[in-house]
């Protein structure tokens, strides 16, 4: 799957706007609820990535997070299937995420790695 084949479509009531991202198991969407206006991130299993195993994890990521309440966390709204593909629907956050912080640091400074582990516990 290639993530611009999925811009401009939907998933459920959900209109795929911008690539975010890939990871090690699923790309990342920007996109809207069609009736609702709310804006928020979809992660898709990758193809690539579909078999019985990387699925279980997938689905087992998405119970972890729906169990999860802190305001620095991202809130999951649900959980589907496009075309066979499982996908995640979550809070959007805007702004950069702590692995592109890494990559543009090299390294975080430990006050900074501490702040941020604290925000999450």
């Amino acid at each position: 799957m290639k993530h611009s084949t999925l811009l401009n479509t939907s998933i459920g009531d959900y209109r795929l706007v911008d690539f975010l991202g890939a990871g090690g198991m699923g790309e990342v969407y920007r996109a809207v609820h069609t009736k609702l206006g709310r804006v928020v991130a979809i992660k898709v299993l990758t193809q690539a990535g579909q078999n019985s195993d990387f699925a279980e994890r997938f689905l087992n990521e998405a119970r972890i997070q729906a169990r999860l309440q802190h305001e620095n966390i991202a809130t999951l709204y649900d959980f589907l299937q496009y075309r066979g593909w499982p996908c995640i629907i979550m809070e959007y956050v805007d702004g950069h995420s702590l692995d592109e912080r890494i990559q543009k640091l090299g390294r975080l400074p430990l006050s900074e790695a501490i702040y941020i582990f604290q925000a999450v516990v």
